[in-house]
């Protein structure tokens, strides 16, 4: 999460950007040797502190440069404008990686399948499982969903329709904003606001058998 607001403060109550490394194994993995960095070309700009993450759980690294706060920070910061995450080995070996561009606040990128599958924009989950049987558990509380919520320059919509839906955005004096037909339903859908004044909106998904509205607010 390159772009961290509201989701999780760290020790300090601060909230910061922050890294999640998980152990897909069945063993104890050691962080010796490893290095984090946001550059391609300084692969061993910070130096990971000797910590065991056992197996099928979760380390969490501050990227904030806060070096001397409780818990584990990195000397480095994300960029929210597009930047990239490195782990390496001491011989340059690099384990993974991801670049992205973008970000909004409180919209982290994650692997789904957890640990395994590509970069995706999920709900966010913190040190725990990505899979996409969680973004449906998630979704089962409400016919669908919208993040974040108040939003910027733009939003995330997902529905548990089960069948194919229309999307429409109105904004509260009636104005359509946007519309989208026959979409399929467990897909999440990005919305550009950039052209939108802030405000409240309205987000109406239906289908053959039912209807939804929920607002969102553009800051």
């Amino acid at each position: 999460m390159a772009s961290n607001t509201t989701t999780v403060a760290d020790q300090n109550g601060e909230y910061n950007d922050w890294i999640e490394l998980y152990n897909n194994t069945a063993s104890i993995i050691s962080t010796s040797g490893l290095y984090l960095t946001d550059k391609i070309d300084t692969l061993y700009k910070w130096a990971m502190p000797t910590v065991s993450i056992a197996p099928n759980s979760y380390l969490i690294i501050w990227a904030d440069k806060d070096t001397l706060q409780d818990g584990i920070h990195a000397n480095f910061k994300l960029s929210s404008l597009g930047d990239q995450v490195i782990l390496v080995y001491a011989d340059s070996t690099i384990i993974d990686s991801v670049t992205f561009g973008a970000q909004v606040s409180d919209v982290s990128l994650s692997r789904s399948p957890n640990g395994t599958g590509g970069f995706t924009v999920i709900p966010t989950t913190f040190s725990a499982n990505n899979t996409a049987l969680n973004v449906l558990d998630l979704h089962n509380l409400s016919t669908f969903n919208v993040f974040p919520n108040p939003a910027t320059k733009r939003f995330f919509i997902q529905s548990n329709f089960n069948e194919t839906i229309t999307i429409q955005i109105n904004s509260i004096d009636g104005k359509l904003m946007s519309k989208f037909s026959n979409y399929p339903s467990n897909h999440w859908i990005e919305v550009d606001a950039e052209d939108y004044s802030a405000g409240l909106y309205f987000l109406t998904l239906s289908s053959q058998n039912k209807t939804q509205t929920k607002k969102v607010i553009i800051q």
